[in-house]
C-alpha cells in the first residue's frame, strides 16, 4: 500500500466517524423531540383537566355565573389546549426513515458492490449513510415543526385561560 492509498484510508475514516456522528446526533434529536411532544401532551391534558374542574366547580355554586366573554374564552383555551396536545401526537406520529438496511440497499450491496475496493466500499457506504441523514433531518425538521405549533398552542391556550379569570374577576 503506498502512502497516498493509507492518506486516502484515514481520510475516510475521519469522514465516516463524522457521518455516524451526524446520525446519532439526529436520532438523539428525534427523541428529544418526541420526549417534548410528550410532555405537552401531559400538560395539555392536566390543563384541561384544571378548566373543567374549575367549570364544574362554578356551575355547582348557587352563585353567579360565568359572563358570556369569560365562557368563550375558556372555550377557545380547551380548543388550543386540544389541539397542543394533536400537534403534539403528530410530532410522534411513525415516519418512514428508510435507514440503511432495508432489503434493497442491501441486496445492491451484494449483488453489485461486492467486489469493489475497501476504499469503494467505504465510499458506498458513506453515500447512503449521507442519505440516511438527509431522511432523518427531514423528519426531525417535520417533528419540530409540529413541536413548535403544539407549544405556541399551550402557550395561547394558558393566555387564554388567564384572561378568563381576570374577566370573572373583574
Amino acid at each position: 500500500m503506498t502512502d497516498s492509498q493509507v492518506e486516502a484510508v484515514k481520510g475516510s475514516e475521519i469522514f465516516a466517524a463524522v457521518i455516524d456522528g451526524e446520525l446519532l446526533k439526529e436520532r438523539d434529536r428525534t427523541f428529544s423531540l418526541e420526549q417534548r411532544a410528550m410532555a405537552v401532551v401531559t400538560s395539555s391534558g392536566v390543563l384541561v383537566s384544571l378548566v373543567f374542574g374549575f367549570g364544574a366547580l362554578i356551575r355547582g355554586q348557587a352563585g353567579p355565573h360565568l359572563p358570556i366573554a369569560s365562557r368563550g374564552l375558556l372555550g377557545l383555551a380547551l380548543l388550543a389546549f386540544v389541539l397542543a396536545a394533536v400537534m403534539s401526537l403528530l410530532t410522534n406520529r411513525p415516519r418512514a426513515y428508510r435507514p440503511l438496511g432495508v432489503q434493497a440497499d442491501l441486496r445492491k450491496m451484494v449483488s453489485e458492490l461486492w467486489g469493489i475496493s475497501a476504499d469503494g466500499a467505504l465510499h458506498s457506504i458513506a453515500e447512503y449513510r449521507v442519505g440516511e441523514v438527509d431522511r432523518w433531518r427531514d423528519n426531525n425538521k417535520a417533528k419540530a415543526a409540529h413541536l413548535q405549533r403544539a407549544i405556541a398552542l399551550e402557550c395561547s391556550g394558558i393566555g387564554l385561560l388567564a384572561a378568563s379569570i381576570v374577566v370573572i374577576l373583574v
